[in-house]
């Protein structure tokens, strides 16, 4: 069991470090920084290093933080119905005829899985919440590409409220 717990901490964890850096390159390298490259996991999950990380952002001269999490995930069921194709359109008494044998295209169900990220931008200075958003995924299949689509949509989003300049 330890096994299959430590493989989906690392999942988490490379997704997280995902995320952190796609956010760096819209930001700027020089203007932001992601977490993994300056605590260790095990410092930000834990609330009683709050002291170290705080003292660390400080020491950096961090003024702002971006925090993403998961918030949801739903399944959404959609049913497609299906469709006759007749072969004649012509009057009443041609069309009785061939109607019998028109296609027809049988309806079908599909799964849509929708995952939400909460985006959250804090002015440290003062602990303020500034800006925060939530975005959407559906059928996410690749967790590169989907972390890559929720930072360029939170970065336009900073960007075009003005608060972040682009990169």
């Amino acid at each position: 069991m330890n096994e299959l717990f430590c493989d989906w901490i690392e999942l988490i964890e490379t997704t997280r470090r995902a995320g952190e850096d796609a956010l760096v390159e819209r930001i700027g390298a020089e203007r932001a920084v992601a977490s993994h490259t300056m605590f260790t996991t095990q410092q930000v999950q834990n609330a009683q290093n709050e002291a170290a990380v705080r003292a660390g952002v400080d020491a950096a001269g961090i003024d702002s933080a971006i925090v993403m999490r998961m918030v949801d995930e739903t399944q959404e069921l959609n049913y497609t119905p299906g469709m006759s194709y007749p072969s004649y359109y012509g009057g009443f008494y041609g069309y009785y005829g061939y109607g019998w044998g028109a296609a027809y295209s049988p309806g079908y169900m599909t799964t849509n899985t929708i995952v939400s990220v909460e985006t959250n931008l804090y002015k440290l200075d003062g602990d303020e919440l500034v800006w925060s958003g939530v975005t959407e995924t559906m059928n996410p299949s690749d967790i590169a590409k989907t972390v890559n689509e929720i930072a360029d949509a939170v970065g336009d989003n900073l960007i075009q409220r003005g608060l972040i300049s682009g990169s």
